[in-house]
């Protein structure tokens, strides 16, 4: 976040610097020496056009980030049995598709993970089991590890 910071900065000052012509010393230099006009630079837009395009970035990074927390705390949930397995598949489901700009790689791996918590699921249901056996909790245990690694790569790769 202080890298988006930092360069708005960046952006700000060069957007000043060319949209004053007053700013520039070689500018006055230039007046002073004669009658010759200065075209004026090139329009790199407004500043509020620039301060919107950085907001957005920065507004897409930290909704993202939401999301991903939002994922993570549903599986916690789920691990301490405060939700059932239903509820955790039908939000991650929800929740996977709310993240925009994603990379389809980590979409379908993530996919992959919920269709196999979602067979585990429907495999005990139509075997009328109350309980998950130690085979299904296995199982879920290891989606739940596989969606956990893949929750850490999104956040160290593409944040």
């Amino acid at each position: 976040m202080c890298i988006w910071l930092i360069q708005k900065i960046q952006i700000k000052k060069l957007f000043l610097e060319k949209s004053d012509p007053n700013n520039s010393n070689e500018s006055k230099d230039k007046k002073d020496a004669g009658d010759e006009k200065i075209p004026p630079p090139p329009p790199l837009g407004n500043k509020l056009e620039i301060n919107f395009m950085i907001n957005d970035t920065l507004e897409r990074i930290e909704y993202k980030q939401r999301q991903i927390n939002i994922i993570e705390q549903k599986i916690k949930a789920f691990t301490e049995n405060k939700i059932h397995i239903n509820w955790l598949i039908h939000d991650l489901e929800a929740l996977v598709k709310c993240i925009k700009d994603c990379p389809l790689k980590w979409l379908k791996d993530f996919g992959d993970q919920i269709w196999e918590l979602e067979q585990v699921y429907a495999f005990a249901l139509d075997d009328n089991k109350k309980e998950f056996s130690e085979g299904d909790i296995s199982k879920i245990n290891n989606i739940l590890t596989q969606m956990n690694l893949l929750v850490a790569t999104y956040q160290s790769k593409y944040l």
